[in-house]
């Protein structure tokens, strides 16, 4: 069985059952959401090999959401 490996999914999911009062439910799939990140980008590094017209980073940041940025990725933990 493949692994799914996104992380909005898992989040969005997250919320909605949180909203509706299933706060179990929920926080166990933002952690499965946050599980699958694998590059956190710091506010204050400054990336110089950054490529904005790579086709594998614009996936991982923009589809799979597994390279995200700090304050993102904080927002999702306050929700725990």
């Amino acid at each position: 069985m493949n692994q799914l490996t996104h992380v909005m999914n898992f989040v969005d999911l997250g919320k909605h059952y949180l909203l509706n009062g299933e706060l179990d439910k929920g926080k166990e799939l933002i952690q499965r959401g946050l599980a699958n990140v694998k590059l956190i980008y710091k506010e204050d590094e400054s990336y110089e090999d950054y490529d904005s017209l790579d086709v594998i980073r614009f996936i991982n940041e923009r589809i799979t959401g597994v390279f995200i940025t700090e304050g993102r990725y904080s927002s999702m933990i306050e929700l725990l």
